[in-house]
């Protein structure tokens, strides 16, 4: 499984990005989502799609017509979790694209911490956030782990981004001491970090 992280610029008119969006969303091969970037970076369309494979990403790219990509990234998971079609959600929320730089020799750590030791407490404690992967691009600009996680809104990811205090219910408490403990450790494997804000279209959403 690939994933393929594609970036449209915008377009002049809001009519004409409405279009490109209905097209992207449309089309026969449809993307997982679609999004806009509204804050980390340029103002910008961003769409993510899965393909078996490099050569059925280049077999369906040759049958495409309209806007072509700015930039392509190819990407390949690293957890088992993984988007696969919409998001259980009513409303769309907002979603973070985080990016870190990991030596090669933490990866493996890095994506097992962040899997079995972070996110159990996130599905567990943190209704509405929910992360949907994380991959490693094999092609582009930079090789580094890409992370893309769903909240409510603005105030819900602030108020999400630490461990918090720790519970009351002495049921969660060692759920809780293991996601602290994966968290300081992520931190110390990570070289340099960048994320981005951005806002779904419809009609679906990972």
């Amino acid at each position: 499984m690939i994933h393929i992280l594609n970036t449209y610029n915008p377009l002049s008119g809001t009519a004409t990005t409405r279009d490109l969006i209905h097209d992207l969303a449309n089309g026969a091969h449809p993307p997982l989502g679609i999004w806009t970037v509204a804050l980390g970076g340029p103002r910008r369309l961003l769409t993510l799609t899965a393909f078996d494979t490099l050569q059925a990403w280049q077999e369906d790219s040759a049958t495409l017509s309209g806007a072509d990509p700015a930039e392509s990234i190819a990407l390949r998971p690293l957890t088992k979790r993984r988007p696969t079609g919409q998001g259980p959600e009513s409303n769309a929320g907002i979603y973070t694209m985080r990016t870190f730089n990991i030596a090669r020799a933490d990866l493996a750590r890095f994506t097992e911490i962040s899997e079995d030791g972070w996110w159990p407490w996130v599905d567990a404690g943190q209704e509405g956030v929910r992360p949907l992967a994380q991959w490693l691009s094999i092609i582009g600009p930079a090789t580094r782990v890409y992370m893309i996680s769903r909240y409510d809104n603005m105030a819900h990811w602030e108020a999400s981004r630490a461990v918090g205090p720790r519970p009351t219910d002495p049921a969660l408490v060692p759920m809780w001491e293991t996601a602290s403990a994966a968290i300081a450790e992520r931190a110390a494997m990570t070289i340099d970090t960048e994320v981005c804000i951005l806002l779904p279209h419809g009609p679906r959403w990972p």
